[in-house]
């Protein structure tokens, strides 16, 4: 299926009809998925145990009941973990992957660049592949017919929370 991201919005490719919203908390980095009739259909947020190390960092996907849809933890780019590189002074480690449990399999999301994810099934077959739109704004998402338009919203945010992992702290 071929979708277009925009302004938190799932269209068709032809942006005629949506399918699911973002919705942005106040605060925090709760997410809401609602489906097209504005019904709420998952939530995702970021688990925290220990803010030093990515790798205790859990993004989860809940449906309304609270059963977990799928749960990822990010981990360092190649070359990058802090036994290896070190801890820089100017900058965190760079994050570019995240081992996400979905429906039983495990999966992996990588962010190719802040404007392109990719997501692999347990054969490495591509189920999603997100590529940000350039001028025109928005993104492009191509998905495998098995993952539903408010999973595909949900993975989105993943893909976002994974960014945000690289974005410099300012105190």
């Amino acid at each position: 299926m071929q979708y277009v991201m925009k302004a938190g919005m799932l269209y068709d490719r032809d942006q005629k009809r949506s399918f699911a919203r973002v919705k942005r908390e106040f605060a925090g980095t709760e997410r809401r998925i609602l489906s097209a009739d504005g019904a709420p259909a998952l939530r995702t947020e970021i688990r925290r145990p220990d803010p030093g190390d990515v790798r205790s960092v859990e993004y989860v996907m809940e449906e309304p009941d609270g059963h977990v849809r799928a749960a990822a933890r990010p981990d360092y780019a190649e070359g990058e973990e802090p036994e290896t590189a070190g801890w820089s002074p100017h900058r965190m480690p760079k994050v570019d992957r995240a081992c996400l449990r979905m429906d039983g399999r495990e999966y992996e999301l990588v962010m190719k660049s802040s404007t392109s994810y990719t997501l692999s099934g347990p054969s490495g077959e591509e189920v999603l592949r997100i590529l940000h739109r350039g001028l025109n704004g928005g993104w492009d998402i191509q998905a495998a017919d098995k993952l539903g338009p408010e999973t595909v919203c949900g993975l989105f945010v993943f893909c976002r929370y994974m960014e945000r992992e690289n974005e410099i702290v300012i105190v």
